[in-house]
């Protein structure tokens, strides 16, 4: 059974180190619920838009984390179906012993990586645009007294 007919509400969008990225149609819901916030908050659809496609590159970075520790460990990822939640699809071949702990480990490692390049951005003189709290680069940030941020609880100000 191919891919197409296996996962039809998904749309492939790329291939990254051979491996099929596919979006799911779940993406268009929450595509929906940013823009109902970002109207809801008076931000822009832009600023909306912009925390989608952050948070559809972490996942498929967290995602692709699992993908590669897999091939390491010579387990093939047939294709990354991205949802808001994530996914790995599709893992075929034996795994070595032990394999399972480190390709479990390896997305909430990557996820730990970019908190912590995050982190660093964002301290005070750590060099990112919202590094000066109060500056106007900082309020015009997504993250930095960004209403939508704070209003959807996902960022606390």
């Amino acid at each position: 059974m191919s891919a197409a007919v296996a996962r039809p509400w998904a749309l492939q969008v790329g291939r990254i180190f051979g491996i099929p990225i596919r979006l799911h149609a779940t993406f268009v819901l929450l595509l929906v619920w940013v823009a109902l916030l970002t109207a809801r908050s008076g931000e822009t659809l832009l600023r909306g838009v912009a925390f989608l496609i952050l948070l559809v590159a972490s996942v498929t970075l967290h995602e692709l984390g699992h993908a590669l520790v897999a091939r390491r460990h010579r387990v093939v990822s047939e294709e990354i179906v991205l949802l808001p939640i994530g996914r790995l699809g599709g893992l075929r071949g034996p795994a070595a012993a032990g394999a399972e702990l480190p390709i479990a480990l390896a997305g909430p490692l990557v996820n730990l990586g970019l908190a912590l390049a995050l982190g660093i951005a964002l301290l005070p003189g750590g060099g990112g645009p919202v590094a000066a709290a109060g500056t106007e680069a900082a309020s015009s940030s997504l993250l930095a007294g960004g209403r939508l941020a704070s209003g959807s609880g996902l960022v606390a100000d």
